[in-house]
C-alpha cells in the first residue's frame, strides 16, 4: 500500500512540472518555466515540512486534521490544473509563441 500511495504522491507533481510544461510552453521560456516551477516545488516541500511538523501536535489540529488540510491542497492543485492548463493536443507552442 505504501508503494501504491508513494507512486500516486509523486507521480502528479511530476507530469505537471515536466510533461505540461514542456507541451504548453514555448522553447524560449521552457527553461527558465521548468526552473522556476522545482523552486517553488521545493520551497512548499519545505515549508509544509516545517509546518507539518509544528501543526501535528495534539494542541495545535493533529494530524488527522493536517492530513485534511493536505488533501485539500491537493484537491486545489489539482482541479486548477485541470481547468487553467490549456489543452496541448494538436498545438504548436513554438507557432503560437512566434505569431
Amino acid at each position: 500500500c505504501l508503494s501504491f500511495w508513494q507512486f500516486f504522491s509523486n507521480f502528479s507533481p511530476n507530469v505537471t512540472i515536466s510533461i505540461i510544461l514542456a507541451e504548453v510552453l514555448p522553447l524560449r521560456v521552457r527553461g527558465f518555466a521548468h526552473g522556476l516551477s522545482a523552486a517553488v516545488g521545493e520551497f512548499g516541500a519545505v515549508f509544509s515540512a516545517l509546518l507539518s511538523n509544528w501543526l501535528t501536535t495534539p494542541m495545535v489540529i493533529g494530524l488527522a486534521n493536517v492530513s485534511w488540510v493536505f488533501f485539500a491542497c491537493n484537491l486545489m492543485g489539482a482541479i486548477s490544473t485541470y481547468f487553467l492548463i490549456p489543452e496541448s493536443k494538436n498545438r504548436d507552442a513554438d507557432r503560437i509563441d512566434f505569431e
